[in-house]
C-alpha cells in the first residue's frame, strides 16, 4: 500500500515538474498582492499542465498515424507478393 502511494506521488510530481519549473515560485505571505501573485502562479501552472496535455495528444496521435501507415506498408507488400498457383487434385471416375 504505502509503495503504491509512494509510486503514484513519485508519478504525480515528475508530471507537474515541467510546469513548476515554467512558473515563478510561490509567494509568500497573505497580503493581497501575495494572493494575486499566488493566483497567478496556479493560473500559469494550468496553462502549462494544458499545454503538457496537448503535446501529449498529439505525440499519440502521431504514433497511432505512424502505426497505421506500417499497417498499410506491410498489407501493401502482402498484397505484392505472387499468388501461389493452386493444385486440384485429378478426379478418378469409377
Amino acid at each position: 500500500m504505502i509503495r503504491k502511494l509512494t509510486l503514484a506521488l513519485g508519478l504525480i510530481v515528475v508530471a507537474l515538474q515541467p510546469a513548476l519549473a515554467a512558473c515563478p515560485p510561490p509567494p509568500a505571505g497573505s497580503t493581497a498582492e501575495e494572493i494575486r501573485a499566488h493566483g497567478e502562479r496556479l493560473l500559469c501552472i494550468q496553462q502549462q499542465l494544458a499545454q503538457d496535455a496537448e503535446r501529449q495528444k498529439f505525440q499519440t496521435d502521431i504514433e497511432a498515424l505512424n502505426r497505421s501507415i506500417l499497417d498499410l506498408q506491410l498489407q501493401n507488400k502482402w498484397n505484392a507478393l505472387p499468388r501461389p498457383e493452386t493444385m486440384f487434385p485429378a478426379v478418378v471416375l469409377p
